[in-house]
């Protein structure tokens, strides 16, 4: 249980912040530092493949939620 928000810019997509709740926080942050240090768009984070099923893709979950 938890939940993962995407904070990115309408007009460049880019992924400005992650925020986490729930107990795998500590266990998933790296998959946002990497998200943030490596510059990704909403659509390229869409891309990107997480293992399955693993709450990590909560991440990727996030980038689909937002609306384009």
């Amino acid at each position: 249980p938890g939940a993962v928000k995407l904070i990115a810019d309408r007009g460049t997509r880019a992924v400005l912040g992650v925020h986490m709740l729930g107990s795998y926080a500590p266990e998933t942050i790296w998959g946002a530092a990497a998200v943030l240090e490596t510059e990704l768009t909403v659509d390229d984070l869409r891309q990107v493949v997480f293992p399955h099923p693993t709450v990590s893709e909560g991440i990727r979950e996030a980038a689909w939620a937002l609306n384009d």
